[in-house]
């Protein structure tokens, strides 16, 4: 095929260009397909256009459920304390997982052993399994025996157990995973937003610290408690006022011969070393977040009484100066296993040889 203009015959390169390469003359539609029939090429097809193919999946949204109450959408371990009962927010019961007495039936003998849930005040409490005994020493409940699971702890669990509205708030303030419990009462902080003390001092870092009997533990400033010993082994004391109470550890504990005998208890603000006194630092801290009137505790000096005991001799030793209490037996031939202590406006309790606590 030639060129219509100049008479140069066409090739592959014309067909390509669509024009004659020699003039310049464009080759129409019709000239195309002539060129192309004779050249034996076959028209160009438009390309293939495949569908992608997404193998990906689209992310899963988290269960989760929005509580009645405050209507916070719940996931994760929030989901799993109101499913299990209760929103770590506001403390809202669910009511489809409220608890209740429950029972379990064993034959043995056929006979039926039923094991119903402990009672406190009258009222069901959530005792978990494989738990210690604290005294709650803050709050309505105040003085009361609550039970911790030995383990990792958090709100939910305090939700569970202290129901009092007055708690609310204050739990809030303890993380959702706040502290690890040993089974020997260590104490770890698993990095609480508002901290962990002991004895007004923070605990910190990955050791573990031992909380002994008569120390204090604050849980994000005002939730407060200490170690209870429910055996009966250890005397107690309860500030009436206040109803803060506490167990007095044993000293030489690990000397036999005063296993159970020999212990000592100052009854004074301040310890030798001019910190707060446990007992003192929790009654203050009690009366603070009821608010109540603290200053009846300044009618005790900051080192004032000692109550001790060495094998069956209780002994009283008020510092010098010091107002001398009223309730303590003069030369008592049999000591009372049971002894007040009146001074001014504050009032002590103190069971010398404790009997078991009800838990």
């Amino acid at each position: 095929m030639e060129c219509f203009d100049c008479g140069t015959r066409l090739s592959e390169r014309d067909l390509l260009v669509a024009s004659c390469q020699s003039c310049g003359e464009p080759l129409l539609p019709d000239d195309l397909i002539a060129l192309r029939a004779e050249l034996g090429i076959a028209e160009a097809k438009p390309p293939e256009i495949i569908n992608p193919i997404i193998e990906s999946k689209p992310l899963e949204i988290p269960d989760s459920v929005d509580c009645p109450a405050c209507f916070t959408p719940l996931m994760g371990i929030d989901l799993d304390a109101w499913n299990q009962g209760i929103c770590n927010y506001c403390s809202e019961i669910n009511p489809s997982q409220t608890l209740s007495a429950t029972s379990e039936i064993h034959e043995n003998n056929d006979e039926e052993v039923v094991t119903m849930p402990k009672e406190m005040d009258g009222e069901n409490i959530f005792i978990p399994e494989n738990s210690l005994p604290f005294i709650i020493n803050v709050g309505p409940s105040v003085g009361e025996i609550i039970h911790l699971p030995i383990g990792d702890v958090g709100r939910s669990h305090f939700h569970q157990i202290l129901k009092d509205s007055w708690y609310k708030d204050h739990i809030n303030r303890i993380s959702s995973e706040h502290l690890r419990i040993g089974e020997n009462y260590e104490i770890i902080d698993l990095g609480s937003t508002n901290k962990t003390y002991i004895n007004g001092a923070r605990v910190s870092g990955t050791k573990g610290v031992n909380l002994n009997l008569g120390s204090d533990l604050n849980l994000g400033g005002n939730i407060q408690l200490t170690r209870a010993d429910v055996s009966g082994t250890n005397p107690s004391i309860e500030h009436v006022e206040t109803g803060i109470k506490w167990h007095i550890p044993f000293k030489d504990a690990d000397d036999a011969k005063f296993s159970s005998s020999k212990w000592s208890q100052h009854l004074g603000r301040l310890t030798e070393d001019d910190e707060f006194e446990s007992w003192y630092r929790m009654a203050d801290l009690h009366l603070r977040a009821m608010n109540l009137d603290e200053t009846f505790l300044t009618y005790i000096s900051r080192r004032h009484m000692v109550i001790s005991c060495e094998q069956e001799d209780v002994t009283l030793e008020v510092f010098e100066g010091k107002e001398t209490p009223s309730g303590f037996p003069e030369n008592p031939t049999i000591f009372p296993n049971d002894l007040t202590l009146q001074l001014n406006k504050n009032t002590f309790n103190i069971s010398i040889n404790s009997v078991s606590e009800s838990v």
